[in-house]
């Protein structure tokens, strides 16, 4: 979630727009419509909703149904999921994203990402080191030197350290530090 603020100048910055890092965050400051904030510049760069000053008029709800596929959700820690990811377009995208992300596939962003699970192309991160330039060919705004960036970029991350592969398949709680103890701990993936 964003906040959307009135516009303030911040360390020499129009700012009009604030993190709110995730739903219990919102819950935690108990954020209201119209409510009045302070808002600093953490590390001078990144606006942040510090807490309320004066509460608002309408109280937030969270959603109730996944803004993608209209499932319901539920909250797990201070985060709302998709109660059906297995079949959740956006879900399915977000793991795809996040592989890309972590093992530094660049170019692989949202759009393709998207019409690429919506056209077969790339439905687990095992496709990404099975896909072709022809494949990728039948998407969107995809020419022949892209395609062929995309598939050297996969080419370039076929071997990733242990730690780094881990942290790839998006398991929760299994960020840099704990992964890199288990790889320093394990050493391979046997």
């Amino acid at each position: 979630p964003v906040a959307l603020i009135e516009p303030v100048t911040l360390s020499g910055a129009s700012v009009s727009r604030a993190s709110l890092h995730h739903p219990g965050y919102v819950k935690k400051l108990g954020l209201s419509k119209g409510c009045e904030v302070v808002v600093t510049r953490r590390g001078g760069v990144i606006p942040h909703v510090e807490h309320v000053v004066a509460p608002g008029t309408e109280p937030l709800e969270p959603p109730v149904e996944c803004p993608a596929c209209r499932s319901p959700v539920v909250w797990d820690g201070d985060f709302l999921n998709c109660t059906t990811p297995e079949t959740c377009v956006a879900a399915r995208v977000g793991v795809l994203a996040h592989y890309a992300a972590v093992t530094e596939m660049l170019g692989f962003g949202d759009k393709l990402l998207v019409e690429a699970y919506t056209k077969g192309v790339l439905r687990t991160p095992v496709d990404f080191y099975t896909v072709t330039v022809e494949q990728l060919l039948g998407l969107e705004r995809v020419g022949d030197k892209l395609a062929q960036k995309l598939v050297a970029q996969v080419n370039s991350r076929r071997i990733l350290p242990l730690a780094t592969f881990l942290r790839a398949l998006g398991i929760a709680e299994l960020g840099n530090h704990v992964s890199a103890l288990l790889a320093a701990k394990y050493g391979a993936l046997d």
